[in-house]
């Protein structure tokens, strides 16, 4: 295993295809399971009400 240097970006392998890598300012949000059960209703709604484009822009959780 190789050493990190302060400041250097984590290479993470891809979760979903387990090979490719994540880049810097490039990723996926990981959410809870109530988090996604609410997002999976908003898009059901989304597509019983024929939505074509649909952006939106998440804001982060408060702690």
């Amino acid at each position: 295993m190789g050493t990190r240097v302060w400041g250097e970006e984590a290479v993470m392998k891809c979760v979903i295809c387990k090979q490719g890598e994540t880049m810097p300012g490039h990723t996926e949000a990981y959410v809870s399971e109530e988090v996604a059960a609410q997002l999976l209703a908003e898009a059901e709604e989304a597509v019983r009400d024929r939505v074509q484009v649909n952006v939106r822009e998440f804001a982060p959780a408060m702690a």
